[in-house]
C-alpha cells in the first residue's frame, strides 16, 4: 500500500468515523428527548465527544485542501487562508474547552 492510499484509507475511516457516531448521538438525543429519560453515562460525554467529533471533522476537512489528489485542487485563496484560519480555530477551541473543564 502506497502512503498515498493509506492517507486516504485513513482520511476516509476518520470521516466514517465521525459520521458513524454523529448519528448515534442524534438518534441518542431524539430517543432521550422523546422518552424525558435521558441515560446519565451518555449525557456525562456526550457534549465533550460531540465537540470533539465536530472540531476534528472541521479539521480533516480544512487540511483536505492540501491532499494531494482531487478531482479539482483547492483555490490558492483556500490553502492561504481559510484552511490555517479553521486550523487556528479549531486549536483555538480545543484550548478552551480543556482550560474550561479545568474551571
Amino acid at each position: 500500500m502506497s502512503p498515498l492510499s493509506a492517507t486516504k484509507h485513513f482520511v476516509e475511516l476518520g470521516f466514517t468515523f465521525v459520521a458513524f457516531f454523529g448519528v448515534v448521538f442524534i438518534v441518542y438525543g431524539t430517543v432521550a428527548a422523546h422518552l424525558g429519560n435521558p441515560w446519565r453515562p451518555v449525557d456525562a460525554v456526550a457534549g465533550w465527544t460531540s465537540a470533539a467529533l465536530t472540531l476534528t471533522s472541521a479539521v480533516i476537512v480544512a487540511l483536505s485542501a492540501y491532499f494531494p489528489v482531487h478531482s479539482r485542487p483547492a483555490d490558492p485563496v483556500t490553502r492561504a487562508f481559510f484552511a490555517p484560519a479553521i486550523v487556528v480555530l479549531v486549536l483555538t477551541a480545543v484550548a478552551y474547552m480543556l482550560w474550561s473543564a479545568n474551571v
